[in-house]
């Protein structure tokens, strides 16, 4: 893996102050893996269901959201370093937004139950991320 996606994924919430190795061990041939997409495709469809949430290495991406009479609404930018979809993956419900690339973006796919299996502390700091985001949802 590029010397700077291991620190793009050490800056963020779920791996910060692990090693390398530490690291290494999450990146398994699981399905998870590393996903290049072009400016405007899509990385999440609303109403899909997904086993994976994202962690975003390089570019720029948009949580967005259909609204009833055609229109489209921003939920939140997303930049290099930070995790989206991760609520769905862990529930496996249906997504209830899209998450867009607006330009040229790396994205790493990780699998909850890779963390869940591979690390107490991993867990414990997915449900803080995801309590979190809920939290300033409401």
């Amino acid at each position: 893996m590029d010397n700077k996606y291991i620190k793009i994924i050490k800056g963020t919430p779920l791996f910060q102050g692990m090693s390398d190795e530490e690291i290494a061990q999450f990146l398994r041939p699981d399905g998870s893996g590393i996903k290049s997409f072009r400016k405007e495709s899509y990385i999440f469809h609303a109403g899909d269901k997904t086993a994976y949430f994202g962690i975003l290495l390089e570019g720029k991406a948009l949580i967005e959201r259909d609204e009833l009479w055609g229109g489209r609404s921003i939920i939140a930018p997303l930049e290099a370093g930070q995790l989206f979809g991760e609520v769905y993956a862990c529930t496996g419900e249906p997504l209830g937004v899209s998450v867009c690339a607006k330009e040229q973006c790396t994205v790493l796919f990780l699998s909850p139950e890779s963390i869940i299996k591979g690390s107490s502390t991993l867990t414990a700091r997915l449900l803080k991320i995801t309590a979190m985001k809920n939290l300033r949802l409401n």
